[in-house]
C-alpha cells in the first residue's frame, strides 16, 4: 500500500508509575458474548500484580503471540491468551537523579519486580524495552529523553559509559526473568519542521549513533546475562520503507566484520500498521537483507501491529488517516497474523492492551480494551475476541504460502488489490485465509495527465495509472460488492470460520453462509452488507468474498484501507 511519511495513524507515550498504578486498580471488562449479540458478559480484568499462579491457558495458546503492556490488565490478558508482553523500562524513570540512583516502582506501586514476577507466574513472558535518556546523561539537554546518551563511545565497561552501565544493571537484575531486551523504539521517525521533535520522535541521534548505542548495549547485556537476546528497535516500516533499518544493518556489519559479535543483535524487529497485503514481502525482504550479511539465524519480530478504529463511541474520530471500523479492525488482525505466520515471524505483538491515558492525551485508540464503560466496566473491542480466536487457531502453525491479489490482475492498482490467499499448516490441519482487497462500490475521481512514452495510458496527480478516460473531468471506478474466488479442496469436509471464530461445517455438495453477524458499536446488525457464502462441489470451493468498505488512505484512495471480511478454511490433514 502506498503511504506518505507523515500520515501514520498513531503515536505512543509510555505511562509513568502513577498512571500505571491507576490502571492496575481497574475493574472488570465487558466482553460480547458473541459477535452478533448485543448482550455482554463480564470477565475480570486488571488484577494487581501479585498473582501467585499461572492463569494463561498455556496448552491452548501460542507463545509467539503477545500484546504490548498487558500487565496493567493482567487478568484480561490471561483470558485473551496473551503469552508475551513488552514492558518499558524508561531510563529517565529508573535512574532519575544519577548513575547510582534506582527507582524500583516505575511499573507499579507494588514494585516493578512484583509486576515481572506476576507476569511470569501467569504464564506470560516479559520482554524488556530500554529507552529514554535521563537529564543527567544527555548529550543535548534540549532533546529530552530522545537525546543521545553521554559517553557512548567509551568502552562498554567504562563506568562513565552510563548507558552501558544501565543496560548491564537491568540485564543482571532480571536475568532469568527477562532474557530478551529491545533497544530503544522507532528511532527512524524523523524530527518535525525546523528540526523540532515530531509528534512521535523518540530518538534525535544519527544512524551511526544508534548503531553505537546498540553495540554497547549488546556487550553489556550479554556480559550480565550470557543467555539474553538483544532485539533491534521496532522499525516503523512505512515511514521510509525500511531505508533507515537497511542503513543500520550495513553499519552493524561494518562494525563487526569478523562476525565475532554476531552483528551486535539477535533479532530484527518491525512495526507494521495497516497494509497487510504488503507484510509478506516486507518480511521477506528483511530476511533477504539478513542473509546477505550472513545473519540468516536472526529472528524476525513484529512487535507492534494494529489499525485504528474510528467508530468506538468512547473515541469517535474522523474517517481519514487510515482509520477503519472496529469490525474491519478485527478483519485486519486475521490478515496480519496469518501473513506473519506464513512469513515465519518469530514473535507477533498487538499494540496495545488498554487505551488508558493515551486517548485522553489525544493519541490513537489502539487498545484491545477501550476507555468505554458499560455498567461500570471497561469494554473489550471486537478485535480482542479475534485475538483469542487466532492464538488458538494458529497455535503450532509454521510457515506457508502467500498469493497476492490475482482475481483482478489489472495494471491500474499495481497488484495491491484483488483476492489474497494465505496458506499455513500445523499438525493435523491446513489453514487457508482469503480476503478481498477490492471494494464495495468504490468511486474514485481524479484529474489525469498523459505521457508520450506510454500512449493511451492516463495518470492521476500521484502518477498512478488510472482506468481509460470516461469524461474530461476524471475517472470513475466502480467495483462489485463481492468477488467470486475458487480453489481446490484438500479434504471432503472443512470447518469454515469468520473473523470472530464463528464456525460452520462444510461438506461436499453444500453451500453455507458465513460473516452474517456483523454488528455496529451498539450491537445492532450492520445493514446493506453483501452476503458471504462458500460452497464445496466436485472438490472445489467457491467463495463469495466481500470487498472492503472504508477508503481512508490519503495516499491512495482507490483501494480500501483494509480488505473485506476474511474467510478461514480449516481442513484436516494426515500430518
Amino acid at each position: 500500500m502506498t503511504m506518505g511519511r507523515s500520515h501514520h495513524p498513531r503515536q505512543r507515550r509510555t505511562p509513568g508509575a502513577a498512571a500505571t498504578a491507576l490502571l492496575l486498580a481497574a475493574g472488570a471488562l465487558v466482553v460480547p458474548a458473541s459477535a452478533h449479540a448485543g448482550a455482554p458478559t463480564v470477565m475480570p480484568a486488571g488484577a494487581p500484580a501479585r498473582a501467585s499462579r499461572a492463569h494463561v491457558d498455556v496448552a491452548a495458546t501460542d507463545p509467539r503471540f503477545g500484546v504490548d503492556e498487558a500487565f496493567p490488565q493482567a487478568a484480561t490478558a490471561d483470558a485473551l491468551g496473551v503469552r508475551w508482553t513488552r514492558v518499558p523500562f524508561i531510563w529517565d524513570y529508573v535512574q532519575p537523579s544519577g548513575p547510582t540512583s534506582y527507582n524500583p516502582f516505575v511499573l507499579s506501586n507494588h514494585g516493578s519486580d512484583a509486576v515481572i514476577d506476576s507476569e511470569i507466574a501467569r504464564g506470560r513472558t516479559p520482554v524488556g524495552l530500554l529507552l529514554g535518556t535521563p537529564a543527567w546523561a544527555r548529550q543535548n539537554k534540549a532533546w529530552g529523553e530522545a537525546s543521545v546518551p553521554l559517553n557512548i563511545d567509551k568502552d562498554w565497561n567504562d563506568p562513565q559509559n552510563y548507558w552501558a552501565a544501565y543496560c548491564y544493571k537491568m540485564a543482571k537484575h532480571y536475568a532469568g526473568k527477562i532474557d530478551q531486551w529491545i533497544i530503544w523504539n522507532e528511532v527512524s521517525i524523523p524530527t518535525g519542521k525546523n528540526g523540532q521533535a515530531g509528534q512521535w520522535t523518540q530518538w534525535r541521534g544519527t544512524p551511526p549513533q544508534y548503531a553505537r548505542l546498540l553495540e554497547v548495549a549488546y556487550q553489556a547485556i550479554h556480559a550480565a546475562n550470557p543467555t539474553a537476546k538483544v532485539v533491534l528497535y521496532g522499525d516503523p516500516y512505512w515511514y521510509d520503507h525500511g531505508a533507515y533499518l537497511s542503513n543500520i544493518l550495513n553499519l552493524l556489519a561494518k562494525a563487526d566484520p569478523t562476525g565475532k559479535e554476531h552483528g551486535y543483535f539477535d533479532a530484527a524487529n518491525l512495526h507494521l500498521y495497516i497494509g497487510a497485503p504488503s507484510f509478506y514481502w516486507i518480511i521477506s525482504d528483511l530476511r533477504q537483507q539478513l542473509r546477505a550479511h550472513g545473519w540468516s539465524d536472526k529472528q524476525v519480530w513484529v512487535s507492534e501491529t494494529n489499525v485504528e478504529p474510528y467508530d468506538d463511541p468512547s473515541h469517535v474520530v474522523p474517517v481519514d488517516q487510515f482509520r477503519v471500523t472496529m469490525d474491519e479492525q478485527a478483519g485486519f488482525l486475521v490478515d496480519a497474523f496469518a501473513t506473519d505466520i506464513a512469513a515465519k515471524v518469530d514473535r507477533i505483538e498487538v499494540y496495545r492492551m488498554f487505551d488508558g491515558k493515551e486517548t485522553t492525551d489525544g493519541l490513537a485508540a489502539l487498545g484491545l480494551v477501550s476507555n468505554r464503560v458499560v455498567d461500570g466496566q471497561h469494554v473489550l473491542r471486537p478485535v480482542g475476541r479475534t485475538f483469542t480466536f487466532l492464538v488458538g487457531l494458529l497455535k503450532g502453525a509454521e510457515g506457508g504460502t502467500y498469493t497476492k491479489g490475482e482475481l483482478y490482475p489489472d495494471p491500474y492498482i499495481g497488484g495491491k488489490a484483488g483476492v489474497f490467499k494465505v496458506v499455513t499448516n500445523k499438525p493435523g490441519a491446513r489453514i487457508t485465509v482469503l480476503y478481498n482487497q477490492l471494494g464495495a462500490h468504490p468511486t474514485y475521481t481524479a484529474p489525469y495527465h498523459t505521457d508520450p512514452a506510454t500512449p493511451g495510458v492516463q495518470y492521476d496527480a500521484k502518477d498512478f495509472i488510472v482506468l481509460p478516460l470516461r469524461d474530461a473531468q476524471g475517472v470513475r471506478y466502480d467495483r462489485a460488492a463481492t468477488a467470486t474466488y475458487t480453489l481446490a479442496a484438500h479434504a471432503t469436509q472443512a470447518t469454515v470460520y469468520d473473523k470472530y471464530g464463528n464456525a460452520v461445517t462444510l461438506t461436499e455438495g453444500e453451500t453455507k453462509a458465513i460473516n452474517t453477524h456483523d454488528v455496529d458499536p451498539s450491537g445492532r446488525p450492520v445493514p446493506g452488507l453483501a452476503p458471504t457464502t462458500i460452497s464445496l462441489r466436485h472438490g472445489v470451493y467457491t467463495v463469495q468474498l466481500r470487498g472492503g468498505r472504508t477508503y481512508s488512505n490519503p495516499a491512495d484512495p482507490r483501494i480500501p484501507t483494509v480488505g473485506g471480511d476474511p474467510v478461514i478454511i480449516v481442513e484436516k490433514t494426515g500430518r
